[in-house]
């Protein structure tokens, strides 16, 4: 079932006599439970193209459906509402509150999903501990590296369970070993929570994990448009 699709897509940026075309036309579909990577070079609008499917840019042409219903037909507060509930975001800038421990940083996600009491701190747990950083939860992010860093960002994005799963570069800033972790994790949470995952990257060594793999440049995606 496809529950969330890009349907001719632009993301256009003008300024004065400046025209940008982030994205060109995109056209692509991903069911429930599948894995995709988005690959391509910096620059070529991966980012902008995830940005405007997790509800956080609107196209400048076309639509963005989740679950058959198009995001411009949402009101602000439904899309804070989608955003919070049912989006796990792993941004490649981390995004951490640099005054919270690690596990903090996922209670904050946690509580964004409606999760009250004593749930916040065992999902918490439980989140860090897939990620390999249990022992890491009471630190914070001054005190961590940037591949830990990464995956307290990942743990943030998976508690909780959200259904749709969008990834920004989430091995940039890791080792081999721990990048093919957090490759096997979301494609564990794709195929076992039949969570829509979406990765966007230029790490070809993601490629292995995928269902299928979709190339951008120059703002236009190629590739098989569903699965």
């Amino acid at each position: 079932m496809k529950i969330l699709e890009a349907r001719g897509a632009w993301k256009i940026y003008e300024n004065g006599v400046v025209r940008v075309e982030a994205v060109r036309g995109a056209d692509f579909a991903v069911e429930d439970g599948e894995f995709v990577a988005v690959m391509g070079p910096s620059g070529s609008g991966k980012t902008t193209l995830l940005s405007m499917l997790g509800a956080m840019l609107s196209p400048t042409r076309g639509e963005i459906v989740v679950e058959g219903r198009s995001l411009a037909d949402l009101s602000p507060r439904d899309l804070s509402c989608l955003r919070r509930r049912k989006i796990g975001f792993v941004f490649q800038a981390f995004n951490l509150f640099s005054a919270l421990t690690a596990r903090q940083n996922v209670e904050v996600g946690l509580r964004l999903r409606g999760f009250e009491g004593s749930a916040v701190a065992e999902e918490a747990l439980k989140a860090l501990d897939a990620v390999g950083l249990s022992r890491r939860a009471d630190f914070v992010p001054a005190d961590m590296s940037g591949g830990e860093k990464q995956r307290v960002s990942i743990a943030r994005a998976l508690a909780g369970g959200p259904q749709f799963i969008l990834a920004d570069e989430p091995t940039g800033a890791l080792d081999a070993q721990n990048g093919k972790a957090v490759m096997e994790l979301l494609a564990q949470r794709a195929r076992e929570s039949r969570a829509a995952v979406v990765v966007v990257t230029h790490d070809s060594r993601v490629a292995q994990f995928m269902d299928r793999v979709l190339h951008m440049d120059d703002g236009r995606l190629k590739g098989s448009g569903s699965g």
